[in-house]
């Protein structure tokens, strides 16, 4: 999450480039991960597939809010979108929090 309103087209693309990429990456480990273990169920570890899905999702839709010319939240802009940008590594070791309290049922 490094761009900033100078230059919001390119900036733009680039994240999105790195972010499709960086998905391929994920969903081929995840395939790869499913193909060797064999199990028909959902694995604790599998979860870290889902967030890390759940996280490019994110962090693309904020790219391109961030970029767009339509409506968006003061909040979102300001400062260069440092309230989301400091939220992003709380929030996401959060969701690992509660997933491992869910999956583990602690």
């Amino acid at each position: 999450m490094c761009w900033t309103s100078a230059r919001p087209v390119t900036a733009w693309f680039y994240r999105t480039t790195a972010n499709s990429a960086l998905f391929f990456v994920v969903v081929l480990a995840h395939i790869q991960l499913r193909n060797i273990l064999n199990v028909p169920a959902v694995l604790y570890l599998e979860y870290f597939y889902f967030t890390m899905y759940l996280t490019l999702l994110a962090t693309s839709v904020y790219a391109l809010a961030f970029t767009s010319r339509t409506y968006v939240p003061d909040w979102v802009r300001r400062d260069d979108g440092l309230i989301i940008k400091l939220a992003f590594w709380p929030l996401l070791y959060g969701i690992s929090l509660l997933v491992t309290v869910v999956a583990l049922g602690w």
